[in-house]
């Protein structure tokens, strides 16, 4: 799902798009968002070609690239029992499994989901008057933090205001 997203904002830059009917297309808020969801799967701007390259430091892209694709090619007719033993179709189907166990999530959102998605545009960059705070948490806490952010595009300022609202709710704390 996210290679799909990283190839079609590829493809959109490559067809003369500006950032701002990419943010419309792919369903972002914020201009931001599409460099901040690039960088996670390595992709950085670059004015030379006008687009997302791949550098490749942290994680493996989301796509695959015509050089990590393996293809064999055969004269003879193919029978889906002879592809079974060719290890690396194995390989492909193993992870394409995963893929599929991934995807199978709810079509429709549930309520909570809901919910979450509004309170975090209450915290998106607003004009509210805001101060900084400081806070040493627990490494595994900041782990999580990081995670969730990284799985749902969420900032974590966000994340914290909505952890910290739901708190103040469930032990009906209202000032």
């Amino acid at each position: 799902m996210d290679g799909e997203k990283v190839t079609q904002i590829i493809t959109l830059f490559s067809e003369g798009k500006s950032l701002e009917e990419i943010t419309q297309i792919i369903g972002y808020a914020q201009t931001n968002s599409i460099s901040r969801f690039m960088s996670k799967y390595d992709y950085k701007w670059s004015k030379e070609k006008q687009n997302y390259v791949y550098i490749g430091s942290k994680k493996t892209s989301p796509i695959q690239t015509n050089s990590q694709v393996l293809v064999t090619e055969s004269k003879q007719a193919t029978d889906a029992l002879d592809l079974l033993e060719n290890k690396d179709v194995i390989e492909l189907l193993t992870q394409a499994k995963k893929i599929l166990t991934l995807l199978k999530a709810p079509t429709q959102p549930n309520d909570s989901t809901q919910d979450l998605w509004k309170k975090a545009q209450k915290y998106m960059k607003s004009n509210e008057p805001s101060v900084n705070k400081s806070f040493r948490f627990p490494l595994e806490v900041d782990k999580q933090i990081n995670r969730f952010s990284d799985s749902t595009n969420l900032s974590q300022k966000q994340i914290l205001c909505i952890a910290l609202d739901e708190f103040f709710e469930k032990n009906h704390m209202y000032f």
